[in-house]
C-alpha cells in the first residue's frame, strides 16, 4: 500500500512538472507574449543609433561607434552585398544569426569565389571546393550545377543560397510548430519512461545473473561491437594530440585527400644521427581513382600509394654506391650497412619535412587494427587498396640472388659522410637488385598485389619489397625516376654497358679512355686490352672484352 502511494505521489509530481515546462500561452515563461528574448539587441534601435546622417545606411566611420565594437569588427562579414555599407536588413539578419543556431550564417557567393577559387577563372571546381573543406558545396555539387559543366558560377552559387534561405524560413515555420508538438508528447513520454522504470527495475534481475554467485554480468553487453570506420567512403581524421589533418571526399568518380601529412600515431626522434630533418606540416593533395581499372602491366612508381592517415609510402631511397668500375647500387631503407635514420614504423624525414615509410607502419598498423587479420592501411595511385596481413599469409615472390656482386673501389656519400664500401660477399639484400622476381615463388605479383573474391588489392609485407614499387592498375600520370632494375647513372648491379665505361672514365671526352683515365680490372688488363698498341682503348677494343 506504501508503494502505491509513493507511486502515485511521484507519478502526480512528474505529471505537473511535464505541465508547467509547456510555460504559458503566447510565448515565455511568465512573462508577456512577444517582445525581447533573453537579452536580444533589437536592431532597427542599434541601427537608428549609428546611423547619424540618417541616409538609412551606416559607413564604416559610423561602425566605429557602436560601443560593443562587434559591428566595426564584423562590418565585412554584415555586408552581405559588398557595397561599403551595412543598411537595416543586413543587421537584422546578422543578429538573428548570432542569436539563433537554427539560421545558417548568410553566405556572400562573390566572397565565397573569392575565397575558394585558386586558378582565378571566377568558377569553382570540385577540387578547389574539395581543398577548402566546403563540405555543403561538395554534398550539393550536381544540385548547384545546373548546367552541368563540373564547375559553379556565380548565379549558380546565388540561386543555391536564395533557395536555401526560403527553405530556412519554412524549416524555422516548422520547427515552432513541432516545439509545442514535441511539448505535449514529452508529458506523454515522462509518464511512459516513468512506467518502463519501474518495470525494468523489477526485471533487472531477470537479464543479470551470476555464474559464480558473487559476479553478476548481462549477455546483452557481450554482443556490443565497436563501429568501425569504412575508409572506402568519406572520412575526415583529425588528432590534436599529433595535429593531424586529413580529409577524404568522394567527388564524381575520384576519391580525393587533402592532408598535412603528419602522422597519427608517435614516431622515432628527429632529427636524429642518421636523418637530419624534423618533421613538419605539409599541404598536399592526393587524387585516387574511385573505380580503379586492373591493366595486368606493372608500372614502376616513386610513390606506389598513401596510407589512410595521408603519410606517402616510398619504399625505394635516392641513396646509390658508386664503383669506379662502373657499378651503381641502390641502398635499400632496411639494412644494415648505411644509417639512413629509420624509426620503428619503418620511416624517416626528408629535407622538406615530408614523413614518409619506407617499409611496414607499425603503429599506423595499431591504429586502424579492426581486429581482423588484414588491416586497411591506405590506397595505391590507380585507386586499388592496400592492406597489411597481422598473420604474414601472403608472402612475396622476391627472391635474393645467389653468387657475388661486382664491382671496385665502391663509395657512398650524402652531405654528412663520405663511406668506403665493400660489396664483397653474396647478395645479403643491403640493395635492391640484390633480389629477382619470381613468378609464383610466393603469393604475391610483381607489385606485391594479389586478387582475393574477385577484388585485386596490394599488401605491404615484412619481407621485400615491403611496398611494392609499382602498380597494376590504370593512372593518369606517370612519376618520374628510374625504373626497376636502374639506378641513378647506370644500370643498378651487375656490369655497366660499354657507354657506362665511356661516360664514366673518360675524363676528357674524346671517345676513348687512356691508361690515366682506365680504373679496376680496365687498368690491370690495359696493355691486353689495348689490341692495337696506340695507348687507347676504344669502343671497338671494349666491345670485344666485353665478348
Amino acid at each position: 500500500m506504501k508503494n502505491n502511494k509513493l507511486t502515485l505521489t511521484i507519478f502526480t509530481l512528474l505529471l505537473t512538472i511535464g505541465l508547467y515546462a509547456q510555460g504559458p500561452p503566447g510565448g515565455g515563461r511568465g512573462g508577456k507574449g512577444g517582445g525581447q528574448r533573453g537579452g536580444q539587441p533589437d536592431a532597427s534601435e542599434i541601427f537608428s543609433k549609428l546611423d547619424t546622417n540618417n541616409d538609412e545606411k551606416i559607413d564604416k566611420d559610423e561602425a566605429s561607434k557602436d560601443k560593443r565594437g562587434k559591428i566595426a569588427e564584423d562590418f565585412d562579414e554584415i555586408d552581405s552585398n559588398e557595397d561599403s555599407f551595412i543598411d537595416l536588413e543586413e543587421l537584422k539578419d546578422s543578429l538573428e544569426n548570432r542569436s539563433s543556431k537554427r539560421k545558417p550564417k548568410k553566405v556572400s557567393p562573390k566572397k565565397l569565389i573569392k575565397e575558394v577559387d585558386d586558378n582565378g577563372d571566377g568558377l569553382l571546381n570540385a577540387l578547389e571546393i574539395a581543398v577548402k573543406r566546403k563540405h555543403d558545396l561538395t554534398e550539393n555539387f550536381a544540385e548547384i550545377d545546373t548546367n552541368g559543366d563540373g564547375e559553379l558560377d556565380l548565379a549558380e552559387l546565388e540561386a543555391y543560397y536564395a533557395n536555401s534561405k526560403d527553405d530556412n524560413s519554412k524549416k524555422e515555420k516548422e520547427i515552432k510548430f513541432l516545439i509545442l508538438n514535441e511539448t505535449m508528447k514529452n508529458n506523454c513520454k515522462i509518464i511512459a519512461i516513468f512506467t518502463i522504470g519501474l518495470l525494468v527495475s523489477c526485471n533487472s534481475h531477470k537479464n543479470k545473473h551470476s555464474h559464480n554467485g558473487v559476479d553478476y554480468h548481462s549477455h546483452n553487453d557481450e554482443n556490443n561491437v565497436n563501429d568501425k570506420n569504412n575508409y572506402f567512403e568519406a572520412y575526415s581524421l583529425e588528432d590534436e594530440s599529433y595535429g593531424t589533418k586529413t580529409e577524404v571526399t568522394i567527388l564524381g568518380n575520384d576519391r580525393v585527400m587533402v592532408t598535412n601529412s603528419l602522422p597519427n600515431h608517435k614516431t622515432g626522434v628527429f632529427p636524429n644521427q642518421g636523418n637530419p630533418n624534423s618533421i613538419s606540416a605539409q599541404n598536399i593533395t592526393y587524387t585516387f581513382p574511385l573505380n580503379p581499372k586492373y591493366t595486368g602491366e606493372s608500372q614502376w612508381m616513386r610513390e606506389p600509394g598513401v596510407a589512410l592517415n595521408g603519410i606517402k609510402f616510398e619504399p625505394q631511397t635516392a641513396e646509390v654506391v658508386v664503383c669506379e668500375t662502373g657499378e651503381n647500387y641502390r641502398v635499400e631503407a632496411i639494412q644494415n650497412v648505411i644509417d639512413l635514420g629509420l624509426d620503428f614504423n619503418h620511416a624517416h624525414v626528408q629535407p622538406t619535412g615530408t614523413y614518409h615509410y619506407h617499409g611496414t607502419p607499425t603503429s599506423m598498423i595499431e591504429k586502424f587494427d579492426t581486429g581482423e587479420d588484414l588491416v586497411h592501411i591506405g590506397f595505391a595511385h590507380d585507386g586499388f587498396p592496400m592492406y597489411y596481413s597481422k598473420s604474414g599469409k601472403y608472402k612475396p615472390s622476391y627472391k635474393l640472388l645467389e653468387g657475388n656482386r661486382e664491382g671496385e673501389n665502391c663509395t657512398y656519400d650524402n652531405p654528412m659522410e663520405h663511406m668506403d664500401i665493400s660489396l664483397g660477399g653474396h647478395h645479403d639484400g643491403t640493395y635492391g637488385s640484390d633480389y629477382e622476381y619470381v613468378d609464383t615463388y610466393g603469393d604475391l605479383d610483381e607489385c606485391n598485389g594479389i586478387t582475393i573474391d574477385g577484388k585485386y588489392m596490394y599488401f605491404v609485407t615484412n619481407e621485400f619489397p615491403y611496398v611494392g614499387r609499382c602498380v597494376m592498375g590504370e593512372v593518369e600520370t606517370q612519376q618520374q625516376g628510374p625504373p626497376r632494375g636502374e639506378g641513378q647513372g647506370g644500370r643498378e648491379g651487375g656490369r655497366p654497358s660499354i657507354a657506362q665505361i665511356l661516360e664514366q672514365m673518360d675524363a676528357n671526352k674524346d671517345s676513348k679512355i687512356s691508361l690515366n683515365e682506365a680504373k679496376g680490372p680496365l687498368k690491370q688488363d690495359f696493355t691486353q686490352i689495348d689490341s692495337n698498341k696506340d695507348g687507347f682503348l676504344s669502343k671497338e677494343e671494349l666491345t670485344k672484352t666485353k665478348k
